[in-house]
């Protein structure tokens, strides 16, 4: 033990008064057991944490979100800054911009203070935002859908309009429900296949198959993901495995990983953080020549639209506007090619679907059909396979048969489970309701049982919190949960 110099004072209390403490604090033995950060009961700490995390009262360092000057976009730690209003996108500096509002247009406002175009001298623009001239003339052959003409106002070029009953489905103007006759009843549950408008594995497993759970093998992202079951999905990523994963990690929340962040003057025009519009002073000024045009110089003459472009593809600000970026104007709302869409075939019929010759589309077919590029109508394109199985999907949203009460599809053959919601509750009350020990309390039992118990479980969970205690179980299921539990109790 080592000596300690004291006051004749402090000598007097550490062998009187203030013995007890005194023989405390030299035997006190460090515990940082489980810790990462904090003090370790001793006065000393048990580690700090890297730039961008703080230190929680129980000693694990977690990520403070990284959002100043950002009003959207990405914090650093998974979640989001905010998001943008209508009419305005995220940019990659986590600032909402306003996105040009020019599809289908060739002049007019962009919404943003711009404008979508000129007309030529002798044309005006329209209220749609077309440039026109003298009226056409119904009967030259040509639809011209721009400049007023349709299948009402002159089916003699454009064709004759849809009517329910005249033997096709125009799925612009009809549906199941509003024209049975050409479109075919619309879909229940029950009637051998899924109909992914109307329903899913959770409304009618009967036609969509079982959904997704932990552990059958596949990561289901719209049920799961590395944090609620590493078994389908893998393991999340950490700050320090040696990989910049995309999406979690950036250079700012994890430089262990991605490397040091640029800074705007440092000399180096560097990857997706700087261009000649974030950072003149490494990129150089933006001084290029139209948008519409390949030009050697940054950016081009609409700021609006070098904005844009450049937080897409920021090498049209940091080398070169070539054909690429040409390209890419029309996704921010400038047409440097204005073009008439036609929806007419030769022969003078209406298309339902395919391309409108101007990188447009005449329509959409529904899940399971395929536009016919010969005739431009939706035709069923799917084959159903079976071979095998007696139950599940038929690989074309249709199913390949249902089981029966108390059996559940697994791999496409229908198994018996024996487990009821009852069975499931004990077990999970057991684990205490941690996610992972419940997911394989409900693994083999009955589609019914597994639903009420799903209800039942989130009641108890938003009711008691995830610390959940066998005590506050028991309150919630005599009091806020009663009903589901009753219910429970007699699921098979």
């Amino acid at each position: 033990m080592r000596r300690i110099r004291t006051g004749r004072c402090a000598q007097e209390a550490i062998a009187g008064a203030c013995k007890g403490q005194w023989d405390a604090c030299l035997d006190c033995t460090a515990d940082c057991t489980g810790k990462q950060c904090g003090d370790d009961g001793c006065g000393g700490t048990c580690g700090k944490c890297p730039g961008g995390f703080s230190c929680d009262p129980y000693g694990y360092c977690l990520c403070q979100p990284q959002c100043a000057g950002k009003s959207c976009g990405y914090d650093g730690c998974g979640g989001s800054c905010g998001t943008c209003p209508g009419g305005s996108v995220c940019n990659y500096l986590g600032n909402c911009v306003c996105m040009p509002q020019c599809e289908g247009k060739q002049c007019g406002p962009d919404g943003c203070g711009g404008q979508c175009g000129q007309c030529p001298p002798d044309q005006k623009c329209t209220p749609e935002g077309w440039c026109q001239g003298e009226m056409p003339s119904c009967g030259n052959g040509k639809c011209q859908f721009g400049k007023g003409e349709d299948c009402e106002t002159c089916p003699q070029d454009c064709g004759e309009c849809s009517k329910c009953g005249d033997g096709w489905c125009d799925w612009n103007m009809e549906d199941c429900w509003s024209c049975q006759l050409d479109c075919g009843p619309c879909s229940e549950c029950g009637d051998g296949w899924c109909d992914w408008q109307v329903e899913d594995c959770w409304s009618c497993e009967m036609d969509c198959g079982p959904c997704a759970q932990c552990g059958d093998g596949w990561c289901d992202w719209n049920f799961e993901d590395c944090w609620s079951c590493q078994k389908d999905c893998g393991k999340c990523a950490e700050c320090g495995d040696g990989i910049c994963s995309e999406g979690y990690e950036d250079c700012w929340s994890c430089q262990m990983d991605c490397g040091p962040c640029s800074v705007c003057g440092d000399g180096k025009c560097s990857g997706y953080d700087e261009g000649c519009w974030t950072c003149p002073k490494d990129c150089g000024e933006c001084n290029g020549g139209p948008c519409c045009e390949p030009h050697d110089g940054f950016g081009c003459d609409n700021p609006k639209i070098t904005d844009c472009v450049c937080s897409m593809d920021p090498y049209c600000c940091q080398a070169m506007w070539d054909d690429i970026c040409v390209s890419e104007v029309q996704q921010c709302g400038l047409d440097c090619e204005p073009c008439q869409p036609s929806c007419i075939t030769s022969s003078g019929q209406k298309k339902q679907c395919g391309d409108d010759g101007c990188g447009g589309q005449c329509g959409y077919c529904p899940a399971g059909w395929k536009c016919d590029q010969s005739s431009f109508k939706c035709v069923y394109a799917c084959a159903p396979s079976c071979q095998g199985k007696e139950c599940g999907s038929d690989g074309c949203g249709g199913s390949c048969g249902a089981c029966a009460p108390g059996e559940a599809c697994v791999n496409g053959v229908c198994s018996g489970n024996t487990k009821t919601c009852a069975d499931v509750l004990n077990c999970a009350i057991d684990c205490g309701f941690a996610p992972q020990c419940t997911f394989g309390c409900y693994g083999d039992a009955s589609p019914t049982a597994k639903q009420v118990f799903q209800s039942l479980s989130m009641c108890v969970i938003q009711d008691c919190g995830w610390n959940v205690t066998a005590e506050c179980v028991k309150e919630s299921l005599s009091g806020a949960c009663a009903d589901l539990y009753n219910k429970c109790m007699n699921t098979p």
